[in-house]
């Protein structure tokens, strides 16, 4: 067993409901925050454990934990603030806590809130106390396995794309900068670019400089110099160029994420252009009543090939939509599942009955009334796009979303 799945063992049905009432939500969406929370802490520890100074600081701050609490003390909430301000962990935890996300520690607690859809008191509270269970776990391995510093890094470095992989897409890429600038680093992008002209430039000095060097005895190579000049500048610049573009597709698909207000103060981080816009646009909107020819796809729903199983980065969304039913509780949805045409007719409707049925459990989970849902397969009718390319085939592999009620 990793450590992601000691610490979601904690979370057992009987503490599910206690953090139920404690941080009043749902207990599968408790669950499931804390589980995010204990991944992103995983994460962000496992991307500092090759530096020294920040194991040595590490160790510093668990033998102070072992000598302040326990992980028996951190499951009764002694990192949380109570009434009376008794909250014995809370400060090496928060201590803890600063070590794990260093200078990101602001950046990665607000994007929790935005993906967990919490208040900052709330979602500080939280963080705490998966905090101090992470820690007190910590502390108990190297207690009980009698584990080094080294050894007790292992647990953490040897399973990354495990974490990674229960992590939202937003998350990561917070956490694990990616080679193309994304959407919401607009500002990286333009310090690259930056750099390759500066380095043109000087490229281009340097053979002007050698040019008007040879001039005197050697004319002739001249040309040869412009001509290397241009050809180190041209695939520089179409790099640039290349660059530009990927970021403005990727923009263009979506569009900016900003906070869409729901009607009981829930605020979503979302794509302008997502189904959760759509959808909440649809649902307010009294003009457009419900037919059954308005469909709306999810565009951050993701399942294992040939599967109905959903994939972690999936969860984002989904909690997004129990939230927008929370806050509407007059609507229902019917989700319908697509295919592309590869393989045979029944086992395409088969595959699409499943994975509608499995986004609409998941959905339940996360506290939506079964009576307000219902879910069918389709398999490859009705396709949005040619099934003669992978990109089309793409496409047509979908859920979809009617409103049946609001």
């Amino acid at each position: 067993m990793n450590l992601l799945e000691s610490l979601n063992a904690l979370i057992g049905s009987d503490e599910q409901s206690r953090l139920s009432q404690l941080f009043g939500m749902e207990p599968a969406r408790a669950r499931s925050t804390m589980s995010r929370i204990f991944a992103t802490l995983l994460q962000c520890a496992g991307r500092r454990a090759d530096q020294p100074q920040w194991r040595n600081q590490l160790q510093e701050v668990l033998q102070v934990f072992a000598a302040e609490g326990s992980l028996p003390a951190a499951m009764t909430g002694a990192a949380l603030d109570d009434q009376q301000g008794h909250a014995p962990l809370a400060s090496v935890t928060d201590r803890f806590l600063k070590l794990v996300f260093g200078e990101q520690y602001a950046v990665i607690t607000n994007a929790l809130d935005q993906v967990n859809g919490t208040s900052s008191h709330v979602g500080q509270q939280m963080l705490r106390y998966g905090g101090s269970l992470l820690a007190g776990l910590l502390v108990s391995k190297t207690q009980t396995d009698h584990l080094d510093i080294h050894k007790l890094l292992a647990l953490i470095t040897d399973h990354m794309p495990v974490w990674s992989a229960a992590l939202t897409p937003s998350l990561n890429t917070l956490i694990t900068p990616v080679p193309v600038p994304q959407r919401k680093r607009r500002g990286g992008w333009l310090g690259w670019l930056l750099m390759v002209l500066v380095f043109i430039l000087l490229v281009l000095w340097l053979l002007r400089a050698c040019d008007s060097r040879q001039e005197s005895t050697q004319p002739a190579s001249a040309p040869v110099a412009v001509a290397s000049a241009a050809a180190v500048a041209n695939p520089l610049a179409e790099a640039a160029s290349g660059v530009t573009s990927a970021l403005n597709s990727v923009t263009a698909r979506l569009g900016e994420f900003f906070k869409l207000m729901l009607p009981d103060g829930t605020a979503l981080n979302v794509p302008e252009h997502g189904i959760e816009s759509k959808l909440v646009e649809f649902i307010k909107d009294s003009s457009k009543p419900v037919d059954k020819d308005t469909w709306f796809s999810f565009d951050r729903l993701t399942f294992e090939t040939g599967a109905a199983k959903l994939m972690p980065e999936s969860e984002e969304q989904l909690n997004n939509i129990a939230l927008i039913m929370k806050a509407f509780p007059a609507v229902q949805l019917k989700l319908g599942g697509y295919t592309d045409n590869t393989g045979t007719a029944a086992t395409n409707l088969k595959l699409s009955g499943e994975r509608a049925n499995s986004v609409m459990a998941e959905l339940v989970k996360l506290g939506v009334a079964p009576a307000r849902l219902s879910a069918e397969g389709y398999g490859d009718a009705h396709p949005v796009a040619s099934n003669d390319t992978e990109e089309g085939r793409a496409q047509n592999r979908r859920i979809d979303i009617r409103v049946t009620a609001k």
